[in-house]
């Protein structure tokens, strides 16, 4: 069956359109979702309706005023009845977070890993998985899916974790080993996403800052500097999954030499957390920051960067002095919103958690993962010829 004209499919793609639109403007009538999106009447009463039933909206006592005609009842996203799982696998712990629709955090799991087995590693994974769904279930929510990062490559076309900086794997179908790891342990009808570490942060950024942005860049500053980019509503990771990885891109002339590129002033030897270790004033390179700032704001002219990782919370003064040297370079107009990371050491297991929202909302997207989101919101897996159709999409 072809997924053109597939009801199921349609009906997925017409909720996640009702859902972000109620996001983005809260308390809008099902008349004006009917004006604003272009869906009939009919058609706008039918989504709410079920989107009600499985708990996405809820209808509010306020009323839309409208200047002709009766009040009509306002509707919002329920941001309390369901939790999204993300969990960060890193080689010495496994991060998992269980998080609101709107990105508050309910809960955290934490355990040690001592293992490069993956799958050793994975099974740790799906047991943390298995103990935060049996949570969630006890609470009265609905899980609405998880997702798993990794540090490394990851190409959503194949499914594939093409190399990992945590652990020495290559080319792995990290898809497929996580489904077995997930129906070992008996979480089968759970839906997960996979995504790189700095696209799941973006990703995070995106779904839960609470601003409308275009494009979104999301910069992590650690032992390298790295970015993720959301652009047009989508995740942009590249022809092969390397894209963000700007840290032996070159910034500065004079720079020192990289211990890792060999080569001199590339962001890393600037900016990784090793060299700001060895200044006495980290802040004296907050232009270098504010450089790095303009060149990808110029490259990719996003609406939001969001700056976040272990150097931003060990010198926020450092950033806060870059952010306003950037600023100060461009008029009010013109100049991108700069914002820190609100989850601190989380952001990446809160990002993952965001995948399974992201990708709900937006079925076309990611046909690797086609067999995870061809799903329903209830959770149900749809029929197998339906399922097929997802699958077969490309």
């Amino acid at each position: 069956m072809s997924a053109i004209g597939d009801p199921q499919l349609l009906k997925l793609i017409n909720q996640g359109v009702v859902y972000r639109m109620l996001k983005a403007k809260p308390g809008m009538s099902r008349s004006q979702l009917s004006q604003f999106t272009g869906l009939t009447k009919s058609t706008i009463s039918l989504l709410v309706k079920e989107l009600i039933e499985e708990r996405w909206l809820v209808e509010s006592e306020l009323f839309s005023k409208s200047p002709v005609g009766r009040p009509s009842t306002s509707l919002f996203v329920d941001s309390q009845s369901r939790a999204l799982i993300g969990v960060e696998c890193s080689r010495d712990r496994v991060q998992l977070v269980s998080v609101s629709t709107s990105g508050e955090i309910q809960f955290s799991l934490k355990a040690d890993n001592t293992s490069t087995d993956i799958g050793t590693v994975l099974a740790l994974v799906a047991s943390l998985v298995s103990e935060a769904s049996d949570r969630i279930h006890n609470t009265g929510l609905l899980l609405g899916g998880a997702g798993i990062s990794f540090a490394g490559v990851f190409d959503e076309n194949t499914g594939t974790l093409k190399s990992s900086s945590d652990f020495a794997w290559k080319n792995e179908p990290i898809v497929q080993r996580v489904r077995l790891a997930f129906k070992k342990q008996g979480l089968a009808d759970i839906p997960f996403f996979v995504h790189s570490k700095y696209h799941c942060c973006a990703v995070g950024a995106y779904e839960f800052s609470g601003q409308r942005a275009d494009t979104l860049m999301y910069l992590d500053f650690s032992q390298s500097i790295q970015t993720g980019l959301v652009v047009g509503d989508r995740i942009c990771a590249g022809f092969s999954g390397t894209a963000g990885a700007i840290g032996h891109t070159f910034i500065q002339g004079d720079g020192p030499v990289c211990t890792v590129c060999g080569r001199s002033g590339c962001v890393d030897s600037l900016l990784a957390s090793e060299a700001l270790e060895g200044l006495a004033q980290p802040c004296v390179r907050a232009s270098v920051v504010a450089a790095l700032l303009h060149n990808l704001w110029r490259a990719f002219n996003p609406s939001i960067f969001v700056m976040g990782g272990e150097s931003l919370m060990r010198w926020p003064d450092l950033f806060e002095e870059a952010k306003q040297q950037f600023l100060q370079e461009h008029s009010a107009a013109e100049a991108p919103l700069v914002a820190h990371c609100r989850h601190g050491d989380l952001a990446t297991a809160v990002g993952a958690a965001a995948l399974p929202h992201y990708y709900r909302l937006r079925p076309l997207e990611s046909p690797s993962n086609a067999i995870s989101r061809a799903l329903d919101f209830t959770g149900q897996r749809p029929a197998p010829d339906t399922l097929h159709a997802h699958v077969s999409w490309n």
